[in-house]
């Protein structure tokens, strides 16, 4: 129990009680860490929507970091929410050897092909520089192209 005195407006003293309760400050060091671990990481290896999702996440991180009136299930809650942003990264798609492709299929003469064969091969062409055009595209389309 807490005991201090002071005076009220009028100039007389009196005691006043009150109960002190001691919280432990959160303990952030597994957030600390979260944090370290995304800042390493490069903006170039994911795509454009996870990469902007993950930074959002890591303001907020970082801001609970530094708040010192935060409790210990908001640190807990941030460390989750982290996490499963660095886990819903989604690596970008190696679009070199659909690029050289694409390349190619424009190098190609289309006289020498049936017609059928040329619009085959054309609608595949669009197909193919919509995804290579994708920044959040993934390898899994990439290679079903």
């Amino acid at each position: 129990m807490l005991v201090y005195t002071a005076k009220d407006d009028s100039g007389v003293y009196g005691r006043t009680y009150a109960t002190l309760t001691v919280v432990d400050l959160p303990v952030k060091d597994e957030l600390k860490k979260l944090i370290e671990d995304v800042e390493l990481l490069n903006a170039d290896d994911y795509t454009p929507n996870t990469w902007s999702k993950l930074q959002n996440d890591l303001t907020k991180a970082k801001q609970v970091l530094e708040d010192n009136s935060v409790w210990q299930e908001d640190v807990d809650s941030m460390v989750k929410t982290l996490e499963a942003s660095i886990g819903s990264l989604v690596k970008r798609a190696d679009i070199t050897k659909l690029e050289l492709e694409i390349n190619n299929i424009e190098k190609l003469d289309s006289q020498k092909y049936t017609a059928e064969t040329w619009d085959n091969l054309a609608s595949v062409l669009v197909d193919a520089k919509a995804v290579a055009a994708d920044k959040n595209v993934t390898q899994t389309q990439v290679d079903d192209i």
